[in-house]
């Protein structure tokens, strides 16, 4: 299996605005993360299961809250949902990182009722995905299943927002980093009929929460809404329909950052309801200028050394 070797130095935490498209509020080095953003939808379809959760996490929030690890660390620590995910249906949730990430691993992903979650609470691992019964996403960027890796994504931190798209009559896993799409992660996913979200830390008090989970079944509607996510000018069309404009604006989720570009969706765009986000070009470059994204946090990087801005989310 191939690998993509690269350097990233970890920026530290620091008292800073955050620049980034998704969040203006202020960060706080050692203070939980107590922002709003991101959490618009108050659409729950499910909970943390505390009958299903290691004996190292604390649940509150109405279960929608984990942290792990609360006094100090000895292992992996994980839980799962408490509402199953079956065939015939697509789902999306999206999960809010409240604290630093560092150690081991901490992880997000799906896993069947056979996966082992709680073998593991004195041994530091990566859980998810480390045998057949789950698949996961780690911080670090890895995805991980039946023990094996590989690089996916950036890595992501505190204030990040980790969305996760399951398509269960498609068969297919793929994750989001802070709505915007990291391409599909896992195939064949529907050999297994029942699967379930879950999650694992080995960091001590680390915390994050669900801010949005919503499900819907397949049908000829929603697969020719998928078909046309691409087609931003005949969704716009669409969208100056009022019968289809509130379905289309329900299914935010389906279409954030499929098309060249995204815009609000109450000026007659696609993005998601409720937060205004610039305007952004398939190229990453911000509306109004050109280039790459840019980090306004830490100096240019080195020729050869690659580094991750916590703050933003971005590698440099």
């Amino acid at each position: 299996m191939a690998t993509v070797e690269r350097q990233i130095t970890f920026v530290d935490d620091i008292s800073e605005n955050c620049q980034d498209d998704y969040c203006m509020c202020q960060f706080a080095s050692n203070a939980d993360f107590l922002c709003a953003c991101g959490v618009e939808e108050d659409m729950h379809e499910w909970a943390w299961d505390d009958q299903m959760a290691s004996p190292a996490t604390l649940l509150s929030k109405q279960n929608r809250e984990v942290r792990f690890h609360p006094g100090y660390s000895s292992g992996t620590a994980a839980v799962r949902g408490d509402s199953p995910f079956k065939r015939g249906n697509v789902y999306y949730w999206e999960i809010k990182m409240l604290t630093s990430l560092y150690g081991t691993d901490v992880m997000v992903g799906v896993g069947t009722k056979a996966a082992k979650l709680h073998n593991y609470a004195y041994q530091f691992c990566s859980l998810l995905g480390s045998d057949k019964e789950s698949w996961g996403f780690s911080y670090t960027g890895r995805l991980q299943h039946n023990g094996k890796t590989e690089w996916y994504g950036p890595p992501f931190g505190k204030g990040s927002i980790i969305g996760i798209y399951l398509d269960m009559w498609k068969g297919t896993l793929e994750f989001f980093l802070n709505r915007r799409p990291l391409g599909i992660a896992f195939r064949s996913l529907t050999g297994s009929s029942v699967l379930y979200p879950m999650v694992c830390s080995t960091a001590a008090q680390s915390a994050m929460r669900v801010t949005l989970s919503v499900s819907h079944p397949v049908s000829l509607k929603l697969l020719s809404l998928q078909a046309l996510a691409g087609d931003q000018e005949t969704l716009r069309q669409l969208l100056a329909v009022p019968g289809l404009r509130k379905y289309i604006s329900n299914f935010w989720w389906l279409l954030v950052g499929r098309g060249e570009e995204e815009c609000d969706l109450s000026g007659g765009g696609l993005n998601s309801r409720g937060r205004k986000r610039r305007c952004r070009s398939s190229s990453g470059s911000a509306s109004g200028g050109g280039g790459e994204d840019v980090c306004r946090h830490q100096p240019p990087p080195v020729s050869g050394l690659r580094r991750l801005c916590s703050l933003c989310d971005m590698i440099l």
